[in-house]
């Protein structure tokens, strides 16, 4: 869908502070021009000629006032991340706008998928290691993780750099398999530089192990009936099996918060190895 000036219609009617309306009501109003089914050159026929607001210097339609435009996109799922889409959005709007009357701020949002680490470290002055995972579906990846605060304590990892659905081809798209291993990994990771805290961004994953293969890769093992070993990196499949957990090899900085936050809320009936 196409917003462009009308071929005819009543002026729209701004409504608000005097000085703004003034300016508001020398703009053409905007209607909404249904182009998905028309061919290329009707859609040009219909919205170039018509444009005036793309015609006229921004600076002369706001009368010397700069334009004042944040950009805070999402990204689109296995498509364009944040960054990406705000450059897009700024290219499109210096294009139309003379940058000399608009004032734009790129401000690109995040909900823990990819880029969640990169955009606090960037926002926080940190820095970022790049290192190599196992991936969701066993095969070695290109990963990274982050360090923020005034002596680096401070680790943040997403998930979709390790273990993320963009990470599992499509013809792989079995979520009975697939792993967080790495997770564990860029954990183990910001554990041995000393970190005191880590943060995870948990959007966009493309597993369902349950932080299974996580706990494998921080020194956990996973017990079936018979007294034996879960297939390393297996997936969520493997965990019908379970009966209990080792957790006598779990990091050996994880070892006394482990017993502390993660078995008190277990169920009592489960058989925990100290």
């Amino acid at each position: 869908m196409i917003m462009s000036p009308p071929l005819s219609m009543e002026p729209f009617a701004p409504v608000g502070p005097p000085a703004i309306t003034r300016r508001l009501s020398q703009m053409p109003p905007l209607r909404s021009l249904k182009t998905f089914n028309l061919p290329p050159e009707q859609v040009d026929e219909l919205v170039h000629p018509a444009s005036a607001v793309s015609q006229t210097p921004t600076s002369e339609i706001l009368k010397g006032h700069p334009l004042r435009v944040l950009v805070a996109p999402s990204g689109f799922k296995e498509s364009l991340g944040p960054e990406q889409v705000a450059d897009a959005i700024e290219a499109g709007i210096t294009k139309v706008l003379d940058k000399g009357s608009v004032i734009l701020r790129k401000l690109p949002l995040h909900d823990g998928g990819e880029g969640f680490a990169k955009a606090l470290v960037a926002t926080h002055n940190g820095s970022i290691i790049e290192e190599t995972v196992l991936g969701p579906v066993g095969e070695s990846v290109e990963s990274h993780i982050g360090f923020i605060g005034a002596n680096k304590e401070t680790a943040v990892l997403d998930m979709a750099a390790a273990a993320g659905l963009r990470l599992v081809p499509k013809h792989l798209r079995d979520p009975t398999v697939t792993t967080t291993f790495g997770v564990g990994q860029l954990m183990k990771l910001a554990l041995d530089a000393g970190c005191t805290k880590i943060i995870i961004g948990c959007g966009d994953s493309g597993t369902s192990d349950g932080g299974a293969g996580m706990l494998q890769a921080l020194g956990v093992r996973l017990i079936d009936v018979d007294g034996d070993d879960l297939p390393m990196a297996g997936g969520g499949r493997s965990l019908s099996r379970l009966a209990s957990l080792d957790w006598r090899s779990i990091h050996p900085r994880l070892r006394e918060d482990s017993r502390k936050y993660i078995l008190q809320p277990l169920n009592t009936d489960r058989q925990l190895i100290p």
